[in-house]
């Protein structure tokens, strides 16, 4: 690069053709290095973090030189309404996000086939196995400490410190909403934001993004924990693997409180 400047000055003061020949090949050579170079990095970063979308995300939009903008929504409509206090926009958004599901649900068409026709049966029974201890401390240390928090304010970070000293007392709310069959009313509760889509910002087209608390995350995992222990209903993509992770995906999506 200082060659290429040096060329560039010496070129601009001479005018010399030949000069400004040399300058052009370094400049060319120089360019192509370093498209070579964010190309190697770019390559090497998204390969490592296949595994993380948020990271995976947040590196193709720095790639396509994308800034976060954190945009107000001054108003919104709603039919043939506008709204323009933060309160009615933000109880326009919950409607919407919480109606949603019923209106797309009436778009889908109506079948005459009994859904146990695809079930195969089994002889099988199953049963949920007591979490012990250890299992909830090394998924309390796992998690990443960087993650947003929710809204009963516990940060990850400070779950992941104080694992050992928490872990009895989770292991104990995880049993008993396994025993019970009751998931606790303080872990549907979700901050919602709105993320914009396309066309006009003042029309209802934004999708949520819920972040729920981050204990409510770690039960949620030991629907995976099962899968690595059973053989049978546990296979990925198996039955029983997706009722059990469509019962947390109903709990997450069962939202209660929308906060922006």
């Amino acid at each position: 690069m200082y060659k290429r400047d040096f060329l560039k000055k010496k070129a601009s003061s001479t005018n010399d053709p030949l000069v400004w020949k040399e300058f052009k090949d370094t400049r060319n050579k120089v360019n192509n290095s370093i498209k070579k170079a964010k190309r190697k990095y770019f390559s090497e970063k998204l390969d490592a973090s296949k595994c993380d979308p948020r990271k995976t995300w947040r590196l193709i939009n720095e790639l396509q030189s994308r800034q976060c903008k954190s945009s107000k929504v001054s108003q919104i409509k709603s039919g043939h309404q506008v709204f323009t206090s933060p309160e009615d926009i933000a109880e326009a958004f919950n409607n919407h996000f919480t109606s949603i599901g019923q209106t797309l649900a009436h778009e889908i068409p109506t079948v005459d086939t009994d859904p146990l026709y695809y079930v195969k049966p089994s002889d099988r029974v199953f049963s949920f196995e007591r979490i012990n201890v250890q299992e909830v401390v090394n998924l309390v240390k796992g998690i990443d400490g960087g993650k947003a928090t929710g809204l009963d304010n516990i940060p990850c970070k400070l779950l992941k410190i104080a694992a050992d000293v928490v872990a009895p007392s989770l292991t104990c709310i995880f049993n008993q909403s396994l025993l019970t069959g009751i998931y606790p009313s303080d872990w549907k509760l979700a901050k919602v934001t709105p993320i914009f889509k396309t066309g006009s910002k003042t029309d209802l087209i934004y999708r949520p993004i819920s972040v729920i608390p981050a204990v409510a995350k770690i039960f949620e995992k030991f629907g995976t924990l099962y899968n690595a222990d059973l053989k049978h209903g546990f296979v990925k993509h198996g039955l029983i693997f997706n009722l059990l992770n469509s019962y947390f995906l109903f709990v997450r999506l069962h939202i209660l409180k929308f906060t922006f």
